[in-house]
């Protein structure tokens, strides 16, 4: 089940951001924690093409959070962006 690609999630949960009022229905879901597990994986034979994609599209996803809803970052964002970096 680990090794399900996540990006089709991850860009339908990106698109819908621009339609949310608030982060409440994103943070209530534990979508934070759905894309930081995304980055944060250690596996060597789990990273390859399936992991770049989602990589992407997990920084995609941030990225657009940031946009939208600069007010209401999650800090568990903004660690594991300095940690990728």
């Amino acid at each position: 089940m680990e090794n399900i690609p996540k990006a089709p999630a991850l860009t339908f949960l990106r698109l819908l951001i621009p339609s949310q009022a608030d982060s409440l229905i994103y943070l209530s879901n534990n979508i934070p924690l759905l894309v930081t597990r995304v980055l944060e994986r250690d596996d060597g034979k789990q990273r390859g093409a399936d992991w770049e994609t989602d990589a992407t599209e997990a920084l995609k996803f941030i990225a657009e959070w940031i946009t939208h809803m600069p007010h209401s970052i999650p800090r568990i964002f903004a660690t594991t962006v300095v940690c990728f970096a």
